[in-house]
């Protein structure tokens, strides 16, 4: 009995049923049909903007990232700051009318390509964005070691192919639809930052093994001191950067300090908030 094969269309490491690639061109057509039908109004997705800041404020901290990147003349620390992965997600769903892609192709035992693709459905614009990842990573101590299978597959390239997303939706939207998200983010994020939730921001960085010490040496400034609407900016954004893989801890804080002093973590921020209100 003749038995019929099936088809596949084929990529490097890449292996996509001819049904499944079918239905997905069914799909991109009908969404393309919609966004000729009634195309996207960039009112709407401002409005639709505002709305998810306003109703779920952890979102609008999570908004911005930052990353330090040295002193300048007069010695006060840089930041390198832009819109997280958290918001490109965000974008996409506004922005609708798009497809997004993300591969990971086995080059050799050491090394695979991540690449993330952003296709506008409704202009026909596509933005690819790739690179090479590799096993193999340098330690804060010196020398290179090897990331296990497990945790380069299931942490590492899942982080950078976020990353290559966040970039192609980034490059795909409107940079004045970027800029909006950012600003409506500050404003809601200035004014979620008070002096309670200083508490929860050095709480959240002591979960990751950073030290109240550690922030104020960042900072340049000791809590009790006063920590500005900036400062507690910062912090968020630094920690926003931390979390989704954008930097570490050993290069925001290098090595973690010994002594009694790099034990100074949030059990004991209680006295300082009261001396800040004071």
């Amino acid at each position: 009995m003749n038995e019929k094969k099936q088809e596949l269309i084929t990529e490097p490491n890449s292996f996509v049923p001819a049904t499944d690639y079918e239905l997905i061109r069914i799909e991109n057509e009908t969404i393309s049909a919609l966004a000729q039908a009634k195309p996207r109004n960039h009112r709407e997705v401002v409005r639709d903007l505002i709305e998810q800041i306003e109703a779920y404020p952890s979102f609008a901290e999570a908004v911005m990232y930052a990353k330090p990147i040295g002193k300048d003349q007069s010695g006060r620390m840089q930041y390198a700051r832009g819109l997280s992965i958290r918001a490109a997600e965000a974008l996409a769903a506004s922005w609708g009318y798009n497809r997004i892609e993300q591969k990971c192709e086995i080059i050799d035992d050491d090394r695979v390509r991540v690449v993330a693709t952003f296709t506008d459905l409704q202009t026909g614009r596509i933005w690819r964005d790739e690179g090479i990842l590799s096993k193999w990573y340098r330690k804060s101590g010196g020398g290179m070691a090897r990331h296990s299978d497990d945790r380069f597959f299931n942490i590492v390239v899942k982080a950078e192919l976020s990353k290559r997303v966040r970039e192609a939706v980034m490059r795909s939207v409107p940079p004045g639809m970027r800029m909006e998200l950012q600003q409506m983010a500050e404003k809601m994020v200035a004014k979620l930052l008070s002096d309670e939730t200083v508490q929860k921001i050095v709480q959240s960085f002591a979960g990751i093994g950073v030290t109240l010490v550690q922030l104020e040496n960042l900072l340049e400034k000791p809590i009790q001191s006063g920590w500005t609407v900036d400062d507690r900016v910062t912090l968020q954004q630094v920690y926003t950067a931390i979390k989704d893989g954008e930097s570490t801890v050993g290069e925001v804080f290098g090595a973690k300090q010994d002594g009694a002093a790099g034990e100074k973590k949030a059990t004991g921020l209680a006295e300082a908030i009261k001396d800040l209100k004071n």
